[in-house]
């Protein structure tokens, strides 16, 4: 499966860009991508919390410093930017290189490899809409989309790491603390903060060159705030042990999400990338939410046959 996905990202990204190093690169990324992505479930299989965010962390600020620093050098191109990406999948994979000898280990009612498959779909619901667009767009666009959604995705994905790292260990535990008014408020507040945030930032960043509008900036930001109001929902489902139906709604929603893209991008280009993805992230809240409910409900109604038969 990781081969076959690695084939059909690199034979894509040829035929788009008919470069074959960009080609070699961006399959080279997603067969990484693949092994990192289990690399992370497997640390968070085994209950090793501690390692799973370092790996985390790693593969999110890694390729940051390399694009700063290529952006400073004025050398960001998309063969460099798919490189950062790469490289920050193989340096997490070369941490505790034993790790990979060790008898794997599970915590009690997690498979790893399912988590990873959720993972994996996830990614593709964030990143699917850039590879398609890059045949679809101008490159001008392309940039500025890019440049938006990096942004709001960076401050969002940190503020969801911070969030999993804080409740993870209390999760796996059965402890795990609810996602209160106080924490949705607080990010829809940076949400309201980011709409004008990412127009100025675009524009500043980039010297002039990419300014997202408006339109751009809703969708990227509401598809990061849904993004963010999952976090908690996400922690509990993987400390239930119980997503197999999870599973098979992540991939049609990674699905949904490439053919809206295709279907929608000649017409409406980065604006309707931006929604797409928005109402993507919408979807997979609402059936957490309702995932969240169905278990409370099924927990109460257990309950109520213990205390009759007692």
């Amino acid at each position: 499966m990781a081969v076959a996905a690695a084939a059909g990202v690199g034979l894509y990204v040829g035929a788009v860009r008919e470069y074959n190093i960009d080609a070699l690169i961006a399959g080279l990324c997603m067969l990484s991508f693949v092994f990192a992505e289990s690399s992370t479930s497997f640390e968070l299989g085994a209950g090793r919390f501690n390692r799973y965010l370092v790996i985390l962390a790693t593969r999110a600020l890694t390729p940051l410093l390399f694009l700063g620093t290529l952006f400073v050098l004025d050398a960001v191109t998309f063969t460099t930017a798919i490189c950062s990406t790469f490289a920050a999948n193989l340096i997490s994979l070369l941490l505790w290189p034993r790790r990979w000898s060790a008898a794997l280990e599970r915590a009690k009612g997690i498979s790893s490899h399912s988590v990873g498959v959720m993972n994996m779909a996830l990614w593709i619901i964030a990143s699917a809409d850039r590879l398609i667009l890059e045949g679809i767009v101008q490159p001008l666009e392309l940039a500025t989309y890019a440049m938006a959604y990096g942004l709001v995705d960076r401050v969002f994905r940190s503020l969801s790491n911070a969030y999993i790292a804080r409740n993870l260990r209390r999760s796996f535990q059965g402890t795990s603390s609810k996602s209160g008014g106080l924490y949705l408020g607080a990010m829809a507040l940076i949400a309201i903060l980011l709409v004008p945030g990412v127009h100025w930032g675009t524009n500043i960043l980039s010297g002039g060159r990419y300014v997202a509008e408006y339109d751009v900036a809703i969708g990227v930001v509401a598809a990061g705030l849904f993004m963010v109001w999952s976090a908690p929902r996400y922690v509990a489902l993987m400390a239930s042990g119980s997503y197999r139906s999870s599973m098979g709604m992540l991939g049609l929603l990674a699905a949904l999400n490439i053919g809206s893209n295709f279907l929608f991008a000649p017409s409406l280009g980065i604006v309707g990338a931006a929604f797409v993805s928005a109402a993507t992230y919408l979807l997979w809240l609402i059936w957490l939410v309702g995932k969240s409910i169905h278990q409370k409900s099924t927990v109460l109604m257990i309950g109520r046959h213990v205390r009759v038969a007692a």
